[in-house]
């Protein structure tokens, strides 16, 4: 029987991983960042509790969100970029 503890670490590596291996692949939407009910205050601490530390953030001038504003994205310290909006992850920078 596998502890509960282990699994929800393995659980929690599973998603690091996944966030990691869609954006080297020309990018995507993780499952766990892209709930309904997600916003982008949530998805930053997710991204923190997952072990990801974030560089900067910055706003798209080149991108809107689902309301006409300027896309908000969080550059990680591992190149990985992060529309806050919506989950969606890639290595490019958006343009600024």
């Amino acid at each position: 029987m596998i502890p509960e503890k282990l699994k929800r670490a393995w659980r929690c590596h599973m998603a690091k991983e996944e966030v990691s291996f869609l954006a080297a692949r020309g990018g995507g939407y993780p499952y766990v960042l892209v709930a309904e009910e997600m916003t982008p205050t949530s998805r930053r601490v997710l991204l923190g509790r997952l072990g990801f530390h974030a560089a900067e953030e910055y706003v798209s001038a080149g991108q809107e969100n689902r309301y006409g504003r300027p896309a908000l994205w969080m550059r990680l310290t591992n190149g990985v970029h992060v529309r806050l909006d919506d989950g969606y992850v890639c290595q490019k920078e958006a343009a600024r």
